[in-house]
């Protein structure tokens, strides 16, 4: 079972890549799982094991934002053509909650010592020195849209997005060992900077370590177990178990583009002749959903762990990408 896929994985760790890796495939209602490598291996090693949690970075935008807003829009205390100023204190008149979550909204600006200012400062700089331009035409990835929206879903709640999330989708789906606060000795390392040291069970994003309970862009840790449980609820249309996350029709919804090749908060593979949902986290994490084939793929590494080697990064997870799509079409 994805053999292929598999062995370009193990490649990519023998040439030091990343440091560990877990990957989990779905084919025909089963998962095969496969753990690789090391948690942490400066300042010394610890290997890796089962039950260990990953920062997930982005993949917090689809598991939780998204559906938070989705259910806010379901139960009519927000909709997609709502503008964003009406919640916020922005200046833009023209900015939806849909441009935010399709991406397409392109930032400009700069704010200067970003990473030493407090959550306050940060949230009134993102309000009022980033300026979002072309705005619908076009999209450009950005944290910044996300942080919005959970602060969009935090005023109407009156709740945190820590809250949200632990209430709306970890407690129900069952994700017991999913967290924004983790304890340290269970969690892989992540980056080693010289204002935080060796990086562990804390989360990388430098915005989201600074909102910490508020940001709605990243601060999840999760593992596969946990994830197969959210996995297996999208592929069942929006159920797991006894709960709905979402409606039926809301997910169907997701697997249409909304503009370039996003949906409402995913981005979208084409397979054949339908679109599979897919995400990715900057740490080294990444979702596919193909509820059509119900087929899925996690994958979870420390890809940052001691150090960011982005642009290396990005063509060999590109290059695994590109080995699934093919080998899950052909299965």
């Amino acid at each position: 079972m994805f053999n292929k896929t598999l062995n370009y994985i193990e490649q990519c760790y023998q040439n030091h890549y990343f440091p560990g890796y877990a990957v989990s495939f779905l084919e025909n209602q089963q998962w095969s799982t496969f753990y690789r490598g090391y948690a942490q291996v400066v300042p010394q090693k610890i290997p890796l094991q089962s039950q260990m949690l990953f920062d997930l970075a982005s993949l917090t935008k689809v598991i939780g934002t998204t559906n938070i807003v989705l259910q806010l829009i379901e139960n009519q205390q927000l909709h997609l053509d709502d503008k964003v100023h009406d919640y916020l204190p922005i200046k833009t008149s023209a900015l939806t909650v849909r441009d935010l979550l399709t991406h397409a909204t392109f930032w400009q600006g700069y704010i200067p010592n970003r990473d030493q200012l407090s959550a306050q400062q940060l949230i009134h700089a993102l309000y009022t020195q980033m300026i979002p331009t072309q705005i619908g035409q076009r999209t450009k990835y950005s944290d910044i849209n996300f942080i919005y929206l959970g602060n969009i879903a935090q005023q109407i709640t009156q709740q945190s997005m820590s809250q949200l999330i632990a209430t709306r989708i970890i407690q129900p789906l069952q994700m017991t060992q999913t967290t924004f606060h983790p304890k340290k000795e269970r969690c892989v390392s992540t980056e080693i900077t010289k204002s935080r040291g060796v990086i562990r069970g804390s989360v990388h994003d430098p915005k989201a370590f600074c909102l910490q309970d508020n940001c709605g862009s990243a601060g999840l840790f999760s593992n596969i177990e946990d994830l197969q449980k959210f996995c297996c609820c999208y592929l069942n249309r929006g159920t797991y178990k006894h709960y709905q996350l979402l409606r039926a029709k809301t997910i169907e919804q997701l697997l249409t583009p909304v503009i370039d090749n996003r949906s409402l908060g995913w981005k979208l593979e084409r397979v054949g002749d339908h679109w599979a949902l897919t995400h990715t986290g900057y740490t080294g994490t990444y979702l596919w959903l193909d509820l059509y084939l119900q087929k899925a793929m996690i994958f979870l590494s420390n890809r940052l762990h001691p150090t960011d080697y982005r642009d290396k990064y990005i063509q060999v997870r590109n290059q695994m990408i590109k080995c699934y799509a093919q080998e899950s079409t052909q299965l």
